[in-house]
């Protein structure tokens, strides 16, 4: 799957009351790569947590990742231990980001 069609995945899923809580990413894709996804995403106002994936990654990339707000930034070959963590800290930080906008809800 390439960005383009990732993105439209992600919206269509999202109208249809089904969005992602976390999107793992590659770096490299064709059509739109996963900075260009990542940055879609935040115009959108999306909500999800995204997971950036890389096999040719370097410190630069990972912190232009990072500051483009990705949560997580890991490096190929993946190895499975390193992916469950990072996907529990990217869902409790969806959890508390809810919990949050709910408190300010009723705050307010």
């Amino acid at each position: 799957m390439d960005g383009e069609e990732a993105l439209a995945r992600l919206e269509r899923e999202a109208h249809a009351g089904r969005a992602a809580d976390v999107v793992l990413c590659d770096v490299k894709m064709p059509r739109l790569d996963g900075l260009g996804l990542l940055d879609a995403l935040a115009a959108r106002g999306a909500k999800q947590s995204v997971i950036m994936i890389s096999g040719h990654g370097d410190i630069a990339t990972a912190v232009d990742a990072l500051r483009r707000g990705a949560v997580d930034f890991i490096e190929k070959p993946l190895e499975q231990n390193r992916v469950v963590v990072s996907l529990r800290n990217a869902l409790r930080e969806r959890r508390l980001a809810a919990e949050n906008d709910t408190l300010r809800t009723r705050l307010g």
